[in-house]
């Protein structure tokens, strides 16, 4: 495949390297599901009809809940709460950003916002988005049970 830097009408058809750090500076000020397709534009160079494809293809394998943001009394002790929960049966724990939990078909991300009174909760599952659902439903149960309240949006 040749990658001609213009088309037939003679404009050009990618950005410079300058142009691609002022995209990458604005999309650094984006929610993440903006930031993370603008750098997979930036960084492949595809179309962003190529992007949404593999996004599309993505989703049925890999269903997510997208970012749920709930107001509890004390974050600490709902997390602790879920990790006495879940992790016995991980087979990956990691606390870098918050609390992620890692099962054979599905995990999820737990963590105090740093900017709000906040706890945010993100689920994945591969391939089913029943287990996705119920999986989530469950921690919200459990959220809940230590004083969790949705957020508003």
């Amino acid at each position: 495949m040749s990658r001609e830097l213009f088309n037939s009408a003679g404009k050009r058809l990618y950005l410079t390297d300058s142009e691609r750090k002022k995209f990458l500076a604005a999309a650094d000020q984006e929610e993440r599901q903006v930031r993370t397709f603008c750098y997979v534009l930036a960084h492949t160079g595809c179309r962003i009809s190529e992007a949404l494809q593999l996004v599309g293809e993505r989703i049925g394998k890999f269903p997510v809940s997208g970012e749920l943001n709930y107001r509890v009394p004390d974050a600490k002790e709902a997390i602790a709460a879920v990790e006495a929960r879940y992790a016995p049966q991980a087979t990956i724990i990691d606390r870098i950003d918050g609390v992620s939990f890692e099962f054979p078909n599905w995990r999820f991300n737990l963590r105090s916002s740093n900017t709000e009174p906040l706890i945010r909760l993100n689920v994945e599952a591969r391939g089913s988005v029943t287990l996705l659902q119920a999986k989530t439903e469950e921690l919200l149960a459990l959220l809940k049970s230590q004083g969790a309240v949705a957020a508003d949006t």
